[in-house]
């Protein structure tokens, strides 16, 4: 097995990719080149541009393109299939106020009998239903 020879080794390597600048620096001034998309953006050129006073813009219409026109196409088609129509429904009534007091009078009334065997626990027991069960009724649950 020594005696065979180890292959190349292989060396990968993103391919190089030509992309077509939409956005132009501010206040870069290219005299090398008429172009302004070719001069390279350094750090010193963000920090030019971000102190800058605010730029004017010109009345002039900017530079659209093939994303610009999905944009519009997927609008479209969501408009058509009624993706943007609203409906407002009705607010049903809680019954949530109807079940509270449900809940209070036959608890209190359940604890009101305990009252004349233990009165301690009993006066405990009533403060400690009302104030879990108004907790729970107006805070953790949801309108239903």
């Amino acid at each position: 097995m020594k005696d065979e020879p180890e292959p190349p080794r292989k060396i990968y390597q993103f391919k190089d990719k030509e992309f077509e600048r939409v956005n132009k620096s501010l206040g870069v001034s290219s005299a090398d080149s008429a172009d302004p998309n070719d001069v390279p953006i350094d750090i010193q050129d963000l920090y030019r541009s971000a102190n800058a006073s605010p730029v004017v813009k010109s009345d002039s219409v900017p530079v659209e393109n093939e994303i610009h026109d999905i944009l519009r196409e997927n609008l479209a088609r969501d408009k058509a299939a009624g993706l943007h129509d609203i409906e407002f429904k009705p607010r049903r009534k809680s019954k949530r106020t109807k079940d509270y007091l449900m809940l209070v009078i036959g608890g209190n009334l359940l604890l009101t009998g305990g009252f004349f065997i233990m009165p301690v626990f009993a006066g405990a027991g009533f403060v400690l239903y009302n104030v879990c069960l108004i907790w729970v009724m107006w805070v953790v649950m949801d309108d239903y």
